[in-house]
């Protein structure tokens, strides 16, 4: 993570806490999943 000032830094939320690239990739699937369930289920 890097410092930006005054006690706040910047990161991924992966290194926020502290997964792995495969549970990252999992994450963001049943991110991207949700969308489209909630974007095709309005539209019907």
């Amino acid at each position: 993570m890097k410092e930006i000032g005054k006690g706040w830094v910047e990161g991924s939320a992966q290194e926020l806490l502290g997964l792995t690239d495969a549970e990252a990739a999992y994450v963001e699937t049943k991110v991207a999943l949700t969308r489209a369930v909630r974007v095709n289920g309005a539209n019907h």
